[in-house]
């Protein structure tokens, strides 16, 4: 985590640098929506704006969007935090 990179065939210790960009724009890249891209689309819906205008917003496709509004709103209110609890309990396989 701090970077820190053991060669153990010759003994060399040395420090890498760590990638710690977050944000929205970093998070596209990732297979799975992020606390921020989630925030977004939270404000986003309270603004009135459509799950089209919403993906643009966070580079997402609109289907994404539109399938996690869906999968995670109770009672016809979108709950960001409580979305990223559950999909990530979801993510989590028996093994």
């Amino acid at each position: 985590p701090d970077g820190t990179v053991i060669d153990y065939t010759t003994g060399a210790r040395y420090t890498q640098p760590v990638n710690t960009t977050t944000g929205i724009n970093s998070a596209t890249t990732s297979r799975y929506l992020s606390l921020p891209e989630r925030l977004a689309i939270a404000d986003d819906l309270v603004n009135g704006l459509t799950f089209t205008a919403i993906a643009n917003t966070i580079n997402r496709h609109k289907s994404s969007v539109s399938r996690e509004v869906h999968a995670h709103s109770v009672d016809g209110l979108y709950l960001p935090y409580h979305a990223d609890r559950a999909a990530a309990a979801d993510r989590c396989r028996p093994k």
